[in-house]
């Protein structure tokens, strides 16, 4: 008996149903609790149909995270048309960033820490096929920010614009880029082993060494 063929509206529904089932057992049980067997058993679909779909566990998971994102990428879309300079949307890009990623710091350590089975940006081109709508209302900058996979392409697109403000020398881009991310990364490690710590807290001390960087 062969293999049931699928609408392209029924194969976007069913890899839905089981994004929807990773983020369920996120949130129930924890992202280290995701296996491959419980969302096909909460999806209600057997195992080797989920390999269908993705290459492994780690790009489900991957992909089912980057719905986690969406709240932070529509606050960022509705509120940087109001700020004029460069350094501004800078700032602000990051404090939205920190205050979303403290809530769900497993989460983005994952997407942007972790060694994924693929690139990151090919998971992210899938998950906006996908779902097209999640990007109706973006910018054309917001929309290669948020296409650029990796956090240091990310951060990259929102630093470089200070050069033509006269905030930070061009040569001193990529090493501005790099500090900060490792600073983040070292406050979002200490909130994935401390959940209890104050975000807002956090935060600042994000903010504080990304103002610093930019003085300095």
């Amino acid at each position: 008996m062969g293999r049931m063929k699928y609408s392209e509206t029924e194969r976007i529904q069913m890899i839905a149903t089981f994004l929807k089932a990773t983020q369920q057992i996120i949130n129930e049980e924890g992202l280290e609790q995701i296996s491959i067997r419980k969302v096909a058993k909460i999806a209600g679909f057997n195992s080797a149909t989920i390999y269908l779909y993705f290459q492994d566990l780690d790009e489900l998971i991957t992909i089912a995270s980057m719905g986690y994102l969406e709240e932070y990428c529509r606050q960022l879309e509705a509120n940087t048309p109001k700020i004029s300079s460069a350094y501004e949307i800078y700032l602000y890009t990051w404090k939205l960033f920190c205050q979303f990623a403290f809530k769900n710091p497993q989460i983005y350590y994952h997407l942007f820490y972790n060694t994924h089975s693929k690139p990151l940006n090919e998971s992210v081109a899938k998950y906006y096929q996908l779902f097209p709508n999640a990007l109706s209302h973006c910018s054309s900058t917001i929309w290669e920010m948020l296409h650029s996979g990796s956090l240091e392409k990310r951060n990259y697109q929102v630093l470089y614009p200070l050069v033509k403000e006269g905030m930070i020398e061009e040569e001193s881009v990529e090493l501005i880029n790099d500090l900060t991310l490792c600073y983040f990364r070292k406050i979002l490690e200490s909130v994935c082993e401390n959940p209890n710590l104050d975000s807002e807290e956090q935060t600042k001390k994000v903010l504080d060494a990304v103002c610093f960087l930019l003085k300095k």
